[in-house]
């Protein structure tokens, strides 16, 4: 996994993380303690990991909470060609 921090002016600051998977890598925010309760967000269908932007700041900070880009939102790498986005999909690529 590859991470780097972001500082941002009104926001909690975040680590933008890239996770390794066999067609390329899946990017993502975390915010909170490496070490607390882990929670993952997932953007609705046309978005990005941006959405938690402004909510992850207001998240008790005992709580470590990461935002992917879903295959082909945002940062991430599309699927490889010819597979078809669906839930079995997605839900294959949260295993990873």
């Amino acid at each position: 996994m590859i991470a780097h921090r972001i500082e941002m002016g009104w926001e909690q600051a975040f680590t933008e993380i890239a996770i390794q998977v066999p067609w390329g890598h899946v990017s993502g925010k975390t915010w909170g303690d490496v070490n607390g309760i882990p929670v993952l967000g997932l953007h609705g269908w046309t978005d990005n990991a941006g959405t938690f932007d402004r909510l992850a700041p207001l998240l008790p900070k005992s709580l470590y909470f990461v935002a992917i880009d879903l295959p082909g939102h945002g940062r991430s790498s599309h699927h490889p060609e010819g597979l078809l986005p669906n839930l079995v999909v997605i839900n294959f690529t949260l295993h990873l």
